[in-house]
């Protein structure tokens, strides 16, 4: 089984070999530009203070960062949507790993673009 960097690699070699060139082009130079603006110092790390907030559970109750912390570590996935096919790779690949995770004492949450989120 290929890992996730393998399938998003081969996702992105299959949409731009079907997609027209003029459009791939586009989507390279807009990679690029958010690569160069991107600074990786900034980004979130394992183990770094989350600011407080509060998402909505698959049943639409609200939970704040702290009672997501209340029960150990968390692992965050942000999910645009179905419609997004790496976000799946992603949120399949997590989903595999999700009983090494639990027995380690993570709990995960798969966060879509509305802010809710499922456990």
């Amino acid at each position: 089984m290929a890992t996730l960097t393998e399938q998003l690699s081969q996702l992105y070699t299959d949409i731009h070999t079907t997609i027209p060139k003029e459009i791939s082009e586009k989507i390279n130079t807009m990679l690029s530009e958010h690569s160069a603006s991107f600074d990786v110092s900034k980004a979130a790390k394992a183990g770094d203070k989350l600011p407080d907030f509060k998402i909505k559970d698959a049943f639409g109750k609200e939970v704040s960062r702290d009672e997501l912390l209340a029960g150990g570590n968390i692992v965050l996935s942000f999910y645009r949507g179905e419609w997004c096919p790496y976000c799946n790779l992603e949120l399949r690949a997590l989903q595999k790993i999700v009983p090494e995770l639990a027995a380690k004492g993570y709990t995960t949450w798969d966060v879509d673009r509305l802010f809710s989120a499922s456990c």
